[in-house]
């Protein structure tokens, strides 16, 4: 099996996503809704996760208002939510060509042209993002992931670094900078970075820290480890139950099946 893959961040530290931008102040009446109004509105609807309610109202607050440049952000956001990269790719760009202070926007951009596979373009756009706003670690995070998909690997150390020196308790770094260290053979400095993430554990869920046990159990195997490796993968077993991922579960069960079983005798020549 494939070193399990990255983890992007989504969010700027600190800080929710951009945060959905600040609503103006207004009073929503029952006639006669203003672009505010339901921009307004979209807001409130986001913050409850209804995506399609917030997206619907940000079209009326568009409709009214063609040049609302943060009706554009937020309905890229709630976009982006729903899996509709391509409208979020669309609505970032109307942002920037609006109001090209609104540099957020070029963050967001990246993650979504990313997940649709432009990987130049998420690069060009978090660069973009550093260069007016030098010190975001989420930022050298998700370019160092896209240069290393890119195979850019030095590029990806790089990046990395940036991302611990600017942030060193964000557990997300250490552990795809755990996976680019595996995939180099460089086996006992990807378990010090996978036990720093497991340590660290920052609310990052039990589906990427079953990932972290699961990927330190692999190099322990490579390191001939195998007591660590079993107590790792048992760990990433618990982990996958409890996270409703039942294959990745057994796949860490017949890996420990594997390792307790005897070696075979060679075969006499006849």
């Amino acid at each position: 099996m494939a070193v399990l893959g990255w983890v992007v961040a989504t969010a700027l530290l600190g800080g929710s996503l951009f945060q959905v931008a600040s609503a103006r102040p207004s009073l929503i009446l029952a006639q006669q809704l203003t672009a505010e109004d339901y921009y307004n509105r979209g807001i409130d609807k986001y913050r409850q996760a209804d995506w399609r309610g917030a997206v619907e109202d940000y079209n009326r607050a568009i409709q009214l208002d063609p040049d609302f440049a943060s009706a554009y952000l937020n309905r890229g956001i709630a976009l982006r939510r729903l899996g509709d990269y391509q409208a979020a790719i669309a609505d970032y760009t109307k942002v920037l060509t609006l109001d090209p202070k609104k540099i957020n926007a070029l963050f967001d951009r990246g993650i979504a042209r990313a997940a649709v596979g432009d990987l130049r373009g998420a690069i060009e756009d978090y660069s973009r993002f550093l260069q007016q706003q030098p010190d975001v670690a989420a930022a050298y995070l998700n370019r160092g992931i896209a240069r290393e998909q890119m195979g850019d690997k030095m590029g990806a150390m790089q990046d990395y670094a940036q991302t611990i020196r600017l942030s060193p308790n964000y557990s997300l770094i250490y552990y795809n900078r755990g996976n680019l260290l595996l995939e180099a053979g460089d086996h006992q400095s990807a378990i010090d970075n996978y036990t720093r993430a497991i340590r660290l554990n920052q609310s990052w869920g039990n589906r990427s820290l079953a990932d972290a046990y699961f990927n330190r159990a692999l190099a322990q195997v490579r390191l001939g480890r195998q007591r660590p490796a079993i107590d790792d993968y048992r760990k990433a077993a618990e982990l996958y139950s409890q996270a409703g991922k039942p294959d990745e579960a057994q796949d860490a069960l017949d890996r420990i099946k594997r390792l307790l079983q005897p070696p075979k005798k060679p075969t006499k020549p006849q």
